[in-house]
């Protein structure tokens, strides 16, 4: 289904809940679940096992994952394997063009927070992350800070930069902190 056939009603609740979309993209990458599914199709036990992540939990944000197009599912219940489908592919680290970079920059607090006090923008003009965060602006966030924030920071300004396309260089993305 297209967005043209897709009705007003639903095509707002999907805009309106696309933070939570968002969040569920941005855990899956810190998992390192796209990494993990590279291979192909994985039962949502093994990959609690690999990612240390609580079983229920974990499964509804696979089916979540599901829902918006990153993964597929083949099987029934307990032989249900998932894996990665076009779109999903673009957020492992270790292809051309990923934005897995890019993903880890929205998905942190400091971003997102941010744009949560738009309203307050809107309002009085100040910038909304430097009121959240007592000045600065969030392109000029230290790199001692975030180094995520730096290897998304070309993806987002210049396109499709060396640092963008190969994603970390060095494998899975250093651990949030």
């Amino acid at each position: 289904m297209t967005d043209a056939e897709v009705p007003p009603r639903e095509r707002l609740r999907q805009l309106v809940n696309g933070y939570q979309v968002t969040q569920a993209i941005h855990v899956a990458v810190v998992l390192g679940l796209p990494d993990l599914l590279a291979a192909g199709p994985r039962s949502a036990s093994e990959l609690v096992a690999e990612t240390g992540s609580h079983p229920g939990s974990l499964y509804r944000l696979l089916r979540a994952l599901t829902s918006v197009g990153l993964l597929r599912t083949s099987g029934e219940d307990d032989d249900r394997q998932f894996e990665l489908t076009e779109l999903g592919h673009l957020v492992r680290n270790d292809v051309s063009g990923s934005l897995a970079g890019w993903v880890m920059l929205v998905g942190r607090p400091y971003h997102w927070e941010a744009w949560g006090d738009l309203l307050h923008t809107v309002r009085t003009g100040e910038e909304a992350f430097a009121a959240r965060h007592g000045g600065g602006s969030m392109w000029k966030v230290p790199i001692d800070h975030d180094r995520r924030h730096q290897r998304a920071r070309p993806c987002r300004l210049r396109g499709r930069t060396p640092t963008c396309r190969s994603g970390w260089r060095q494998g899975a993305p250093p651990a949030l902190g």
